[in-house]
């Protein structure tokens, strides 16, 4: 396992990657709100693999994955390792700074072993946190939806799901590809992120018809309007103004 250094001292970190960027904007609380929220949904239907899409491109689901990841770490003694499952259209080793010279597809094809492409990504300030791990997605093959839904990928999650207590994965949009299909016939649920006053509602609901509904977990509403934000943000700074950080 690579331990890398410590991961807000990254200089290659997306600045949206806001739990680590900007802590105490409007943004990184409300992946906050969404961290518990699948807290209080975990304690009425037990779940530690999540794959995270959306309809179309653009949506903001590899930002979303992270974002939540970062989130999760942050509860004391909870491991969480985030893997891009994206293998057409890899994004997240960019967002966190990291290569992609092996990841999630030599370990399907059984070059490397999970231990070896496993990254730590370094400890948190504070010290009273979890750890957040990352799998990239390594060097793009051919065939990866059959990957995806090979026995490799599921002997993998099985490992995933006895070392970790939340694994998470980016996978590719539903509508163009087959990969969040055959993902989600393998994970425990899944989250869908919608752009909001973007995306068309029979989009999301055709996006949906292919997931079975007992897995689909929830949507998360991305890209709120501007004013809408600075509103909500003014009564945020209230708030931490009259009870404190």
């Amino acid at each position: 396992m690579k331990i890398l250094g410590e991961w807000k001292k990254n200089p290659k970190l997306d600045y949206r990657i806001v739990l680590a960027t900007d802590p105490k904007s409007v943004a990184a609380e409300q992946y906050r709100v969404l961290r518990s929220k699948l807290e209080i949904l975990r304690r009425e239907r037990p779940f530690k693999t999540i794959a995270v899409t959306s309809a179309v491109p653009g949506e903001g689901k590899t930002m979303t994955v992270a974002n939540l990841a970062v989130a999760t770490a942050r509860v004391k003694g909870t491991r969480v390792v985030l893997v891009d499952a994206d293998l057409r259209r890899p994004a997240l080793h960019r967002m966190l700074g990291q290569p992609n010279d092996r990841g999630l597809s030599q370990v399907l094809e059984g070059k490397a072993k999970p231990e070896e492409v496993t990254r730590l990504l370094g400890p948190f300030p504070d010290g009273q946190s979890g750890a957040l791990f990352f799998i990239p997605s390594g060097e793009s093959q051919p065939n990866e939806s059959e990957k995806l839904g090979s026995g490799e990928m599921a002997t993998l999650i099985s490992e995933l799901s006895s070392r970790f207590d939340l694994v998470l994965f980016d996978v590719p949009p539903i509508l163009p590809l087959s990969d969040p299909l055959v993902m989600s016939q393998k994970v425990d649920g899944l989250l869908m992120v919608v752009r909001a006053a973007s995306t068309p509602r029979d989009i999301v609901a055709m996006a949906l018809e292919g997931i079975p509904r007992e897995k689909v977990l929830g949507t998360v509403l991305n890209g709120i309007d501007e004013r809408c934000s600075a509103h909500y943000a003014s009564l945020y700074k209230s708030y931490r103004k009259s009870y404190g950080s």
